[in-house]
């Protein structure tokens, strides 16, 4: 028969159905569902919400309520004000799962560990401050959810559940972990996050099935020397802990590169780190790692080797500096890089040809050069940078998508950021009067670029394959100088659209308008 859900109101119907296996009361008068003519022990599943006030006698009515389904396999009491633990529930032999989640429980009675059939336990959001060791008898215990109450010790009992496969004592007031830990072997998802603990024992190096392991906001100064034997983890957050340096003797970082393997997610920032070892690099399988808020100065350039890598925060440190070597991370898609003492970006960044999302600080950035009061982003399409003394393009350029006409002439810079090949609507680019030592091949690739503007000189480095439909010299200076590779370049180019004379050749002086086809 298949199960149903019956709400409280329809059990005033005269010919109500005596036999439920669910029992919903949200929002309802429990003393109501007391006076109804039900087969109570029949009832599998009863789901108490919201329904608990200040005017009732709720741990009577529970307690009655509890006394009358023996049967019970499923107890949900959440978001109530339950203060106390109905010692009835000890009786419910056939309880599988207990929810008391968002209550205000100060205290577990012994007769918990009459809930021999338990399978998981949810504790969250209440006010309990220990565990009775009763808690060690729940051998068939597979998850156990702690996170947010004032517990300050676990019972060293807690190694009995060895089959416990979530463990999430988060946001609590623990300072140590008892040894026993170390027997729960089939531990796949272990949070200790936001305690006060300042160690951890060497026994937690025996959960080898662990794949998500959550420190956080702890006092740590050190880990355990057997994390190299989490051969399995995956996720690794020790955020917001006292560790100042990551080195072979405090962070046991050797044995973390060499076993940790399969490690794809590390979070390290707030520690006061000032460097990261070099056998970061090894960590290949990672593919998101946050070191924001800590007091890095440099960066190894192993770090290029985590070529996996989609994420990467290094957010308000000491960085004057960044190796060319990032440029090898070819698979980053979001790089975060403000609050630090950046001056310049390194060109090898243009080879992120995935990077989706750059962040840098304003003088960096191209967010530096738009007006508060001008266009979103999205609807920008001219931009003049000309005279701004810029040594580069901002590589976060490729964020104004819809530009179609960009000026960046008369300033110092020497190369073109590959991101500016992103801007496909681009119809016009001013580039002259700049130091730039070769135009780069994607600039002839636009599909709507209809003029450039570049220094003479550079038109012996335009492909072959670029039809020029007319060249146009201006003379602007007085200089004499004339490169004869220029001249040959502009006759081959145009002899046959024009036939120039030698007076219009030595009028050619320093750029020229290129209209392309």
């Amino acid at each position: 028969m298949v199960n149903q859900l019956y709400k409280v109101k329809e059990f005033f119907k005269p010919n109500f159905k005596k036999k439920i296996k669910i029992l919903n009361i949200k929002d309802k008068d429990l003393n109501n569902v007391l006076k109804q003519n039900l087969n109570f022990l029949y009832i599998k599943e009863i789901n108490i919400e919201g329904s608990i006030t200040e005017k009732q006698n709720y741990i009577n009515t529970i307690s009655t309520l509890l006394e009358k389904t023996k049967n019970l396999e499923i107890l949900k009491i959440y978001w109530n004000i339950l203060s106390e633990f109905p010692l009835e529930i000890g009786n419910l032999n056939n309880l599988k799962c207990l929810y008391l989640q968002c209550n205000y429980i100060t205290e577990l009675p012994k007769e918990i560990g009459n809930l021999t059939n338990l399978t998981k336990l949810d504790l969250q959001y209440n006010k309990l401050t220990n565990l009775p060791r009763e808690i060690g008898n729940l051998t068939n215990l597979i998850e156990l959810n702690l996170y947010y109450n004032n517990i300050t010790e676990l019972p060293i009992e807690i190694g009995n559940l060895t089959k416990l496969t979530n463990l999430d004592v988060h946001g609590n007031k623990l300072i140590e972990v008892p040894k026993a830990i170390g027997n729960l072997v089939q531990l796949i998802n272990l949070n200790l996050g936001n305690n006060q603990l300042t160690y951890l024992p060497e026994e937690v190096g025996n959960l080898i099935y662990l794949k998500n392991l959550i420190l956080a906001e702890n006092n740590l100064i050190e880990l355990f020397k057997t994390v190299g034997n989490l051969i399995n983890i995956k996720i690794l957050n020790i955020e917001k802990n006292k560790f100042n340096e990551i080195t072979k003797r405090n962070w046991k970082f050797n044995q973390i590169t060499s076993n940790l393997t399969h490690l794809t997610l590390l979070l390290l920032c707030n520690n006061n780190l000032i460097e990261l070892p070099i056998e970061i690099g090894e960590l290949t399988n990672l593919i998101e790692i946050n070191l924001q808020n800590n007091e890095l100065m440099t960066l190894p350039s192993e770090i290029g080797r985590l070529i996996n890598l989609k994420k990467l925060n290094i957010r308000n440190n000491e960085l004057s500096i960044l190796p060319n070597e990032i440029g090898n991370m070819t698979n980053l898609i979001k790089l975060n890089l403000q609050e630090n003492n950046l001056m310049t970006i390194p060109k090898s960044i243009g080879n992120l040809i995935k990077l989706e999302q750059l962040t840098l600080d304003n003088h960096l950035s191209i967010e530096h050069f738009l007006h508060n009061d001008s266009a979103d982003d999205d609807d920008i399409t001219t931009l003049d940078l000309s005279h701004k003394n810029l040594i580069e393009i901002p590589h976060d350029i490729f964020i104004l998508e819809t530009l179609e006409v960009l000026n960046v002439s008369n300033n110092h810079i020497t190369e073109i950021t590959p991101f500016l090949s992103r801007l496909h609507h681009l119809k016009k680019i001013e580039m002259q009067t700049n130091p730039l030592r070769i135009l780069p091949a994607f600039l002839w690739q636009f599909p709507n670029l209809q003029e450039v503007i570049i220094d003479g000189y550079f038109l012996i480095s335009i492909p072959k394959e670029i039809k020029l439909d007319q060249i146009i010299i201006e003379s602007l200076t007085t200089s004499n100088s004339i490169i004869i590779e220029t001249v040959i370049q502009l006759l081959f180019a145009g002899k046959n659209k024009h036939p120039w004379d030698h007076s219009i050749i030595y009028r050619m002086i320093n750029f020229c308008h290129i209209f392309i086809k």
